[in-house]
């Protein structure tokens, strides 16, 4: 890593895309679309904001660059949710309460914006800085909640699966049976990529990093997964998912609990990009904390219903849908918000994630060498799901994986997990191939990270988060290590 080489300039190749059969197709616009060359001042400003957590650690005047250098980015792209997040998470760290609410009602005034932003983490820092203090006006946050923290988000999540079985056992398997029916075919793949492109700013580009492979003085090549290139939340995604499931299977409308405001919302308006009637039921949707969030669903055509009338053995909504979903389960589909559900979610679930892996797979084909083993590598806390990345390699022989971390003390607790990680289940796929053996675990220091950051940015021009640049420093590593013939994917977020 601390090998010093002269400067070159940054060199962009994309490669590989789906089979399309129209011009028009969506994935052929989205890729001339990924060609675009980037201002290179957005560039740097992406390096920079990225970089911004780790002055969180230090002295104020630390804080003060860092909320400096993610000004200049929002001034180049004000939309971006990941740098409001990181902006309020600074101030939360400086125990800046009036900047922290001004800047809630800045986002408030941008209506895209505020559906992108993670409203239950504002609520927490909201609380942490300013107690039980009504919030600025004009905003709207969700009720601090603690039910989705392990170990009782797990608990939840038990029990509720435990009463779905019991509650509806039977519309449960008529709905596998239906949904691997589905997967059955052979374009069950392409059709869901295809049909969700638009809504997941699908597909990314696949980078062949010309001086990085360069560096490595052998044969061996490296791309780069540019998941850097969509800004998608994770309840969108899950959302569009439902939608097209819902469509494939033949039902006509699609239902959920409010466990989510930011799920409901999404759903909501995927319903209607679908052609779905969308129910959501919510406790008290004229409630105080409820009606503004009943307003803007039925703006986006959505059917608001309280829990009124039914009989409940828990406080989950969830539950409430379940039992709304089993008075017409041939027409109607059950959208829960995670992965860890009865089956066949968990399936289903997968089955969309690996999405992402399968474009990869797809984009690789043109480079195919005879025999040339693959490496794939990805930071275990991307900001991009590295789940998603592995699962199609995890079931091929010939593919190796490696997920990186951040080295810890040994007596020091793991961090807690992502809002991706805890949404869709990955922390049960993480345990799963621990066990397994199928994917390699190792750790990355902080200082072999950056030195991995800079100079994948001085040679290929892209700005990789502090996490993701571990997953690129034991790639160069592997790299300048390998005897042989070897094809290493970096998932780069």
């Amino acid at each position: 890593m601390t090998q010093e080489i002269a400067s070159s300039s940054p060199a962009r190749t994309f490669v590989g895309r789906f089979p399309v059969a129209a011009d028009d197709d969506p994935f052929e616009r989205l890729h001339r679309a990924n060609r675009a060359e980037i201002d290179p001042r957005t560039l740097r400003a992406d390096l920079d904001v990225r970089q911004a957590p780790d002055a969180i650690r230090v002295d104020g005047g630390a804080s003060d660059d860092a909320l400096a250098a993610i000004d200049v980015a929002l001034e180049l792209a004000p939309e971006r949710a990941d740098f409001w997040m990181m902006r309020f998470e600074l101030l939360r760290t400086m125990k800046r309460k009036a900047e922290f609410g001004a800047a809630l009602q800045s986002a408030w005034r941008r209506p895209l914006l505020e559906r992108k932003l993670d409203a239950r983490a504002l609520r927490r820092m909201w609380t942490e800085i300013a107690g039980r203090e009504a919030l600025p006006d004009g905003v709207r946050l969700p009720a601090d909640d603690v039910a989705r923290t392990a170990p009782d988000f797990a608990l939840r999540q038990q029990r509720f699966n435990a009463l779905a079985v019991q509650l509806a056992a039977e519309p449960l398997a008529q709905l596998r049976q239906a949904y691997l029916t589905l997967r059955s075919n052979p374009f069950f793949c392409c059709d869901l990529a295809r049909s969700l492109a638009p809504q997941l700013q699908r597909p990314t580009p696949l980078q062949f990093a010309v001086e990085l492979s360069r560096e490595a003085g052998s044969r061996t090549r490296v791309f780069l997964k540019r998941e850097d290139y969509r800004r998608v939340p994770p309840a969108t995604e899950n959302a569009a998912a439902h939608a097209h499931f819902a469509r494939a299977l033949g039902r006509t409308q699609i239902i959920a609990g409010n466990d989510d405001e930011a799920h409901s919302m999404a759903l909501a308006a995927a319903a209607r990009r679908f052609g779905l009637a969308c129910t959501i039921v919510m406790a008290d949707p004229n409630g105080d904390g409820e009606r503004e969030l009943a307003r803007r669903l039925r703006n986006l055509g959505a059917s608001v219903r309280s829990t009124q009338g039914l009989a409940l053995e828990t406080g989950d909504l969830r539950e409430a849908a379940l039992r709304l979903w089993l008075q017409s389960p041939r027409d109607t589909h059950l959208a829960l918000l995670t992965g860890p559900g009865p089956a066949p979610y968990p399936t289903m679930t997968a089955d969309f994630r690996a999405l992402l892996g399968h474009e990869t797979e797809l984009q690789l084909r043109p480079h195919a060498g005879s025999g040339r083993p693959r490496l794939f590598v990805a930071a275990q806390d991307s900001a991009a799901d590295s789940i998603g990345f592995m699962l199609p390699q995890a079931a091929r022989p010939g593919a190796e994986l490696v997920y990186v971390d951040a080295e810890r003390g040994q007596f020091a607790p793991p961090p807690p997990p992502g809002r991706l990680a805890a949404y869709n289940g990955a922390l049960v796929e993480h345990e799963r191939l621990r066990a397994s053996g199928r994917a390699t675990y190792v750790t990355a220091s902080d200082d072999a990270a950056r030195r991995a950051q800079e100079r994948v940015f001085q040679l290929e021009g892209v700005g990789l988060s502090l996490e993701d640049a571990r997953a690129a420093a034991f790639a160069l590593l592997a790299a300048r290590n390998h005897p042989a013939d070897l094809d290493i994917v970096v998932l780069a977020a």
